[in-house]
């Protein structure tokens, strides 16, 4: 995809983020990454823009977070981009913790090779130490590998809100 019609794609995904606006809607979006973006979206309240402010919400408000920014990491960049911003980066383990949870065996999958490519299988939590490590891998087969996963991703979580409604309207909405 050239950067016009990526340009172009995410033109007309902002415009659209206007038409859904009840949770039950939201959830009928077959599509991954407007599934994501608009559960981001539900959510009230102002925009969320560091670490602290993440771990600070509820648990859900940080899954549907996480995977929105994975999504969209990978879409555009790839893994290596969620590795390395530290918004996203250090919420690793947690995206990989969430994904077997809800049972996403692709994404987990995926997860566990990117684990595989560092040192003792683990990813930094130090950022400086965690993005020069990222700038020694080419992730690009892998991440083309399973580009796929965010299908299966996306109906796991579409499940388990399904399963867990009243646990979770509230939270996102930020009633």
């Amino acid at each position: 995809m050239t950067k016009k019609e990526f340009k172009k794609k995410m033109d007309d995904f902002h415009k659209s983020l206007v038409e859904v606006k009840t949770l039950e809607e939201i959830l009928a979006i077959r599509e991954p990454g407007r599934l994501f973006s608009f559960l981001v979206q539900y959510r009230k309240g102002p925009p969320l823009h560091s670490v602290h402010e993440i771990r600070q919400q509820p648990e859900i408000v940080q899954l549907v977070f996480v995977i929105n920014a994975f999504f969209w990491s990978v879409f555009s960049s790839g893994i290596g981009q969620f590795l390395q911003e530290p918004e996203t980066g250090d919420f690793f383990d947690q995206l990989k913790r969430h994904c077997d949870q809800l049972g996403a065996s692709s994404a987990s999958a995926y997860l566990a090779k990117v684990t595989a490519f560092f040192p003792n299988g683990r990813i930094p939590e130090d950022e400086t130490e965690r993005s020069d490590l990222v700038e020694t891998i080419d992730f690009q087969k892998l991440d083309q590998e399973y580009a796929g996963c965010f299908d299966e991703l996306a109906t796991c979580l579409r499940d388990y809100i399904h399963r867990n409604l009243d646990k979770f309207a509230k939270p996102l909405s930020g009633e």
